[in-house]
């Protein structure tokens, strides 16, 4: 086996994955079609028409999650440079960047040039930038994540 493929890390970490680097969630999402289909013969109409009405459940329960953190946000993420962002992006989002902010009040890697890998592989933006941000007193803006 060859070097390069022992250390992934550096290579995934070059592009978004946000936090997917394994086939397990594909494997997962096969397991949900399988077990909502039931039946391993039906014909290709009968098959697209439970597909789209499998879609459409997912699509009520993810608006439902929404609805639910609209909802409810937590003290934690009462920060000035969050304020854009409460309402508009998921809870794991805000997490990831609470994460970063930390870092930042820690005093971490001040100094240290960025390699930028947190914003390579999810889409979100990294402690320098953060910093940045506490430092003009700006907040973090919508369009600052991944499209």
């Amino acid at each position: 086996m060859p070097h390069k493929e022992r250390f992934v890390a550096c290579y995934i970490d070059e592009f978004p994955h946000f936090g997917n680097a394994s086939t397990s969630r594909v494997e997962g999402n096969h397991h949900v079609i399988k077990s909502y289909l039931r039946v391993g013969t039906l014909h290709l109409l009968t098959l697209t028409k439970w597909l789209g009405l499998m879609l459409a459940n997912q699509h009520v329960e993810l608006n439902v999650a929404i609805e639910k953190q609209r909802v409810h946000k937590t003290h934690q993420f009462d920060h000035s440079c969050f304020k854009d962002l409460i309402y508009k992006v998921f809870d794991f989002v805000l997490d990831k960047l609470l994460q970063q902010l930390k870092h930042v009040e820690r005093g971490g890697h001040k100094e240290q040039p960025c390699s930028v890998w947190f914003t390579k592989s999810w889409g979100l933006p990294y402690h320098h930038y953060i910093r940045g941000c506490l430092e003009t007193e700006t907040p973090i803006l919508l369009q600052d994540t991944h499209e």
